[in-house]
Formats: structure tokens, C-alpha cells, sequence
């Protein structure tokens, strides 16, 4: 007995065991067969008439379009404070006198620099230079395309015009300049209108005295070397023997290294004032005269920046010293010192204010210059401000896989606004009016193709899609292509549309639909669960029969065991 009932124990765990096994395969069999069904609701609507407006939106800070820093220019005293915080100012208004030494030195650096332009800019006059006065060329000592340093003589000249007259000094005494002469000129055989210039010197000659004056003829006969003449004057009616002699020789020289490019005078001609003398070029002089500009502009730049009297630039607002921690110099009187550079406050301009703002890569094409925005300050809800777009960035940042570009929108009336204001911005890039409309869930895309379903044809589709075999195959008259196809491409109550512009919930239909056609619009969706029919559910407590699946044999040594013990 007590081997049978080891061997009856035995068998039932083998037959627990085999009962398990089948039922966690009829388990994994049941999962595997477990469908899930989507299953969308349809809502209808009508395409409708109405107006419909598409903006990009956005946010920014109020900003000052243009604001003058005023800085001490250097290490300054104060020397009178005319501007009072939120004080409003005018262009040109006087705002801090101050005493800055380095000033001076900046200005005496510009004077500098400017007589040396004067300097400069003469040379440069000269390298196309002409006769004074009436002359003759007593040499020439270059030639054309010469190269020549400066200070080079290149001619030298007489001025014919210009005489010294030696007279008696007994004849002469009571002669002063002023005076008009007549002078006939004996060896020249002609007379020569002259008047007498500044005052005489005296000389002697052979015991005797003589005034030498210095006279200048107004017209007539030039003379290269000296020559006798009768000087009558007009004033007194006495007439003198006097000795004539040109001006002392006038050498013509180069005002800077060059080349000289033309001649227009040779030795011995006799030229009148004005005449052409040379021409010539210089890179080094157009040099100098470059870089020095360059230093009167920098010069000029650093004395503006060192003013010791401070101006608004422009009409606006006066806002003493800030920082993001709080105010500075608020109590700033004359008398106290200033380091260089430190902030005195700045001029607001009040005509101006600006907010910039970030437009993603999909919407900037649509943003224009000139294009009006709505702007709405968060802090001042019921008010209403417009501005317009007067700059769009060329080049984008990238955020998060993104382009953004900072477009500026300037205000045109801002008052009430402060500078950090937060605002919401609205720009209308499109609008039409009086256009269909049909929900934007409405309309769907295939294969590139925009189309809407048709309400009124949905169960016509549906009976379409039972039975595919009886779909024609005939060519479309407007397609070209056969039914047969559209339907497996495009439902059967689909219709194909153009659309417009579009905003958060409507899209503007051009072509393919009319006003009060029912449409089907995207609804909601309900998700189930099912089992195929048939499955047993209910194994996992009953095992499966014996002998199936590996059940215990009819013979065996189990059997031969029992008969074995019985024995």
C-alpha cells in the first residue's frame, strides 16, 4: 500500500503539471489574437461666406529706438547741472557745463593737424602753377616726364611789372608812395604808367645821394634789365632822370617729390601774369594729404566725445544715471568730481520707441517692410497701439533645430508706454472678405492633393468600398485617369479644392466647392479591445485532454511498477 500511494502521488503532480502547460499555451494564443479597433466619429458642417484675416504673432519688450549716452569726457568737475530726471529737453539744450584738462590738449591736437592740412593743400595748388605777374623766364632747369625732389628750382623768373626806380634824393625828397608816375622809357621808345610803392632807402653813388623806390607799372613795355627813363609826376608836374631796374629773380620750385608732366614756358619768352608755367603729380603729397584728414576726423571725433559742455542731440527726454541695481549721482551738484567716462544719464528720444521681436523661418517670408502691427501691452490691456515694420534681420540665429530672425517694429504713438513693457504683437500679412470658408479639419492631403469630403456621398463611398470588384475602369473625363484608380487613391465623395490663406480654425476655398455644400469634418476617436470568436477563454482551469499534448502513455514502466508491487 504504501507504494501505491507514492506512485497515485507521483501521478497526479504529472497530470497538474501537464494541466498547467496547456493552459499557458492557450493563454499566449488568446493574446496574440486580441484586436484593437479605431474607430472615428464623423461631425458634418457647411461651407459658409465670411471674412478671414492670417497674422503671425508674437511678443517683445519696449525698447528706445534712440538714446544719447552722456559720459564725462575725461577726469572733470562739475561745474553746473541744468537738467532736472524726466525732464523734457529740446535739441541743442544745455544740460552739464564741466572742467575737463584733457580737453584742451585734444584741441590744440586738432588745431595742428588742420594748419597742416592749409600747408598741404598749398603744395598741392602749386604743382599746377602760373605766372604772378607779367615776367620773363630766365631759365629753365627741367624737362618734362622728369622725376624732381622737393624744393628742386625748376625756373626762375623776373617780374617785369615790378621795377626799382634809383632818383635824386634833392629831385625825390617830397615823393611818397601812392604817388603816379609817368615813365617814358628812352631805350624802348615808350611810356609806361606807374605808381610808387611803400617807402624809399637811400643810397649813394659817386658822392651824390639817391632815393631807390620801389614802383609798379600798370601796362606796357617789360624790361629784363635795367634802362634810363624820365619820370614825370603827375602831382607835382616835375620831371627827373631816373635809372630803371627790373625785381630782384624769383626762383620756382617744386612743392613736393613728383614727376613733372608738362612745360608750358621756355628761357627767355616774356609771359603775362597768369600764364601756365608746369604741371606736375605727386602720390606722396596725396599721401599726406590722406592721412592727415584721417587724423583731423579721429581728432575731431575724440574732442566731440570730450565736451565740457553737454547738449541733447535731439528732443526727448532727460533720464539721470541707472544701472540695473538702482540709481546713480542722483544728488550731483557742482563742485564734484568726475572720473573719465562715468555716466552722467542719457537723452530719450521721445518721438521714437521700438520693440524687437523673433519670427520663426516658416513665417518670415511673409513679413514685409512698412507692414502696420497691432500692439497690445500686457500692463495696459485696454489701450491699443500701432507701429510699423522698419527692419527685418538677413541672417537667423538657430534655436532647437529652428531659425529665428529679430524683426523691429517701431511705434508711432507711444505714450504711456515705459521702456521694458512687455507687449503682444499681431502683423496682418493676409485677408479676404466675403470668401468660403470651411473648417481647417476639413480639408485633407494625398499624394499632394488638397480635398474635402463631401457629407452627402459618405454612405455611397461606403457602398463603393464593400464592393470593389464592380468600380468601373472607364477613363475620367477630367483626369484622365480611370475610376478604378481614383477610388483607391482618393475616397469616392472626395472632392479636390484650392485653398487660400488660413487662419487657427478656417481655410479659404478658391476653387472646388460653393457656399452651403455639407461637408465631413475630423471628429472624435473611440479606441476598443476584441476577441475572435471561438477562442477558448476558460483552459487555463481545465487542462487539456489526455494524451493530447503529452499525456501519460497507456503502458509503460509506470504500469509494470504497480503490477510489479501488487506481486
Amino acid at each position: 500500500m504504501t507504494r501505491l500511494g507514492k506512485y497515485h502521488k507521483w501521478i497526479l503532480w504529472v497530470l497538474v503539471l501537464a494541466a498547467l502547460a496547456g493552459g499557458g499555451f492557450y493563454y499566449v494564443k488568446t493574446k496574440a489574437n486580441t484586436k484593437t479597433t479605431v474607430e472615428t466619429t464623423a461631425q458634418t458642417s457647411e461651407v459658409i461666406r465670411g471674412d478671414i484675416v492670417s497674422m503671425v504673432t508674437g511678443s517683445g519688450s519696449v525698447e528706445t529706438a534712440r538714446a544719447q549716452e552722456l559720459m564725462a569726457p575725461g577726469a572733470s568737475t562739475v561745474l553746473t547741472v541744468e537738467v532736472e530726471d524726466g525732464e523734457k529737453v529740446t535739441a541743442g539744450q544745455v544740460l552739464y557745463t564741466l572742467d575737463c584738462p584733457e580737453v584742451n590738449s585734444s584741441e590744440q591736437v586738432l588745431s595742428q593737424y588742420e594748419f597742416q592740412l592749409e600747408e598741404l593743400e598749398s603744395d598741392r595748388a602749386d604743382l599746377k602753377r602760373s605766372a604772378e605777374g607779367d615776367s620773363t623766364v630766365l631759365s629753365v632747369n627741367v624737362k618734362a616726364n622728369q622725376t624732381v625732389s622737393n624744393n628742386t628750382v625748376l625756373m626762375t623768373l623776373v617780374d617785369t611789372q615790378q621795377m626799382t626806380m634809383m632818383v635824386p634824393k634833392g629831385q625825390g625828397k617830397d615823393w611818397i608812395a601812392g604817388n603816379k608816375l609817368e615813365l617814358n622809357l628812352l631805350e624802348y621808345g615808350t611810356t609806361l604808367p606807374a605808381t610808387i610803392q611803400g617807402e624809399p632807402t637811400v643810397t649813394s653813388n659817386n658822392g651824390l645821394e639817391y632815393l631807390i623806390f620801389s614802383v609798379k607799372t600798370d601796362t606796357g613795355q617789360r624790361i629784363a634789365a635795367e634802362t634810363y627813363a624820365q619820370a614825370s609826376h603827375l602831382g607835382t608836374g616835375a620831371k627827373v632822370a631816373v635809372l630803371l631796374e627790373p625785381q630782384a629773380q624769383t626762383e620756382i620750385k617744386a612743392s613736393a617729390d613728383g614727376v613733372i608732366t608738362k612745360l608750358n614756358v621756355r628761357e627767355g619768352q616774356m609771359i603775362d601774369a597768369g600764364t601756365p608755367l608746369y604741371e606736375m603729380t605727386s602720390t606722396s603729397l596725396e599721401s599726406q594729404i590722406s592721412g592727415t584728414k584721417s587724423e583731423i576726423e579721429i581728432a575731431k571725433d575724440q574732442l566731440k566725445q570730450k565736451q565740457t559742455t553737454l547738449t541733447a542731440d535731439f528732443d526727448g527726454y532727460y533720464y539721470a544715471a541707472a544701472t540695473s541695481e538702482g540709481p546713480e549721482n542722483t544728488f550731483l551738484q557742482a563742485g564734484d568730481s568726475l572720473d573719465s567716462g562715468e555716466s552722467l544719464g542719457k537723452v530719450v528720444d521721445s518721438s521714437r520707441m521700438q520693440i524687437v521681436f523673433d519670427v520663426d523661418e516658416l513665417d518670415i517670408e511673409k513679413i514685409q517692410i512698412g507692414q502696420e502691427v497691432n500692439i497690445t501691452a500686457d500692463a495696459l490691456s485696454d489701450q491699443k497701439y500701432t507701429g510699423k515694420v522698419v527692419r527685418i534681420a538677413q541672417e537667423g540665429s538657430v534655436s532647437s533645430n529652428v531659425a529665428y530672425y529679430w524683426v523691429v517694429i517701431e511705434i508711432t504713438d507711444w505714450e504711456g508706454l515705459k521702456v521694458g513693457m512687455t507687449t503682444s504683437l499681431e502683423i496682418v500679412v493676409e485677408q479676404a472678405e466675403d470668401t468660403l470658408l470651411v473648417p481647417i479639419t476639413a480639408v485633407h492631403i494625398s499624394q499632394g492633393q488638397k480635398y474635402v469630403l463631401l457629407a452627402d456621398e459618405a454612405a455611397a463611398a461606403a457602398g463603393d468600398a464593400a464592393k470593389p470588384s464592380e468600380a468601373s475602369t472607364e477613363p475620367s473625363a477630367s483626369t484622365g485617369e480611370t475610376k478604378g484608380n481614383r477610388a483607391k487613391s482618393l475616397p469616392a465623395n472626395a472632392v479636390i479644392v484650392t485653398t487660400g490663406i488660413s487662419d487657427d480654425d478656417y481655410v479659404e476655398i478658391l476653387s472646388g466647392l460653393e457656399e452651403g455644400q455639407e461637408i465631413l469634418v475630423e471628429g472624435t476617436k473611440k479606441t476598443a479591445s476584441t476577441t475572435p470568436e471561438g477562442m477558448e477563454m476558460g483552459v487555463m482551469g481545465g487542462g487539456m485532454p489526455m494524451g493530447e499534448g503529452g499525456g501519460m502513455p497507456s503502458g509503460g514502466n509506470m504500469a509494470g511498477g504497480m503490477a510489479g508491487g501488487r506481486g
